[in-house]
């Protein structure tokens, strides 16, 4: 039985709320977003740069850097692990006080 998966293109209809498992704050408004398998980069405006830093999904984990809360899968030994069924683990290293930060806010 063959199945066909739809795949959604993610540099066209990308989402940083729902696609994102990160992102991190660059130079003159540059912010890069990793997700499953990629990284894409885009120039925000300030607008659209506050009201993502404001978006109630993500969490500021380091400096310049906010994981999206609602992939977090796990967190040990100092990362926060973003897991997904078809591909590796990506991670992020966190200090012991960000780590407690972020479980509180993930209890919310």
């Amino acid at each position: 039985m063959n199945v066909a998966y739809l795949e959604k293109d993610v540099y066209a209809d990308f989402d940083p709320a729902a696609d994102a498992y990160f992102f991190k704050i660059g130079s003159s408004g540059m912010i890069s977003f990793y997700g499953r398998n990629y990284t894409i980069k885009k120039r925000l405006s300030a607008d659209e740069q506050s009201a993502l830093l404001s978006h109630p999904s993500f969490l500021r984990v380091t400096y310049q850097c906010y994981a999206n809360k609602d992939k977090i899968s796990a967190m040990e030994n100092l990362m926060i692990l973003f897991k997904d069924k078809e591909s590796y683990p990506k991670t992020l290293n966190v200090s012991p006080w960000l780590q407690r930060y972020v479980k509180k806010q993930l209890s919310l």
